[in-house]
């Protein structure tokens, strides 16, 4: 194990069998190192593997091989290590009778430690969130990005050192998905590594460290935007052509041995590089 990591996951498989002879892989050979202090976002289609995934790390399916390492513990045995993680599905349960405080003190009661419930951690909470002036309003009456809001805030009431995060921002308009945003990097300056899935690319672009391109539960590519979205076979090349005109470059290239000082890379936009990948994929 290394200590720099927050997660190790090594040859994770989940396999589904529908009846005899047919197996269907939710996830496959799935390995990661994520560092502490980042965003690492999967993107993927519908079915890829992503939900599959975080229930097996949040210990909800138990039977997979491979193995992950969190935090120093095994798959996840060791409860005190559990309660450092914090949790949202894609489609979070919030009672609908309840305002956000209640919601919040609700919630925080699950925990030993008192802190948790106190009114001072709900009211630091709802504030990170935005939801102060809305403290008194029941969840029923809340707009779909208010509701995501006090999910995030019940997700972090412990005060995790990871956040896993289901299609955070599933269903919501640009402009709630750019406050969701600002949560998540408020969030990751506090230190926390967020672990998140989505399928809205731009929303991933903007606050990922890291991105992992998941399909048919294959982790098919692993890196930064850059990484991800550069085209290999196209570039630019920065180099001295001691003297000579530009419309001559060619043969410089390729009779003079020109030292090349600089290679960078054009890039597509995500939405584009995905869909490139996923294309070879499918076509293997």
């Amino acid at each position: 194990m290394d200590n720099s990591f927050i997660l190790e996951c090594s040859n994770l498989t989940k396999i589904y069998r529908i009846f005899p002879g047919k197996k269907i892989y939710a996830l496959k050979d799935f390995s990661i190192n994520v560092p502490g202090g980042v965003v690492f976002s999967i993107i993927g289609p519908n079915g890829s593997g992503k939900t599959t995934l975080f229930k097996i790390l949040m210990g909800f399916i138990t039977r997979f091989s491979g193995q992950f390492i969190l935090r120093g513990s095994v798959n996840g045995r060791n409860i005190s290590v559990r309660e450092k993680i914090g949790f949202l599905p894609e489609n979070p349960s919030i009672y609908p009778d309840l305002n956000a405080y209640e919601s919040l003190k609700f919630y925080g009661s699950f925990f030993k430690e008192s802190r948790i419930s106190s009114k001072e951690n709900i009211e630091r909470l709802m504030e990170l969130v935005g939801l102060t002036e809305h403290r008194n309003k029941k969840v029923k009456e809340y707009s779909k990005g208010m509701i995501q809001r006090l999910s995030i805030a019940q997700a972090i009431i412990n005060n995790p050192e990871l956040l896993i995060l289901d299609e955070l921002t599933s269903g919501l308009d640009p402009f709630v998905t750019e406050e969701i945003n600002a949560i998540i990097i408020k969030l990751k300056k506090e230190g926390k590594t967020i672990i998140l899935s989505s399928h809205l690319l731009g929303h991933i672009q903007d606050i990922s460290d890291t991105i992992g391109i998941l399909f048919m539960g294959r982790l098919l590519k692993v890196g930064t935007l850059k990484d991800i979205t550069q085209v290999s076979d196209r570039g630019i090349i920065i180099f001295d052509t001691k003297g000579k005109p530009l419309h001559e470059c060619r043969e410089v290239i390729s009779s003079c041995g020109i030292e090349i000082f600089n290679v960078d890379y054009l890039t597509n936009d995500l939405e584009e590089a995905f869909k490139d990948i996923v294309k070879k994929e499918k076509e293997k």
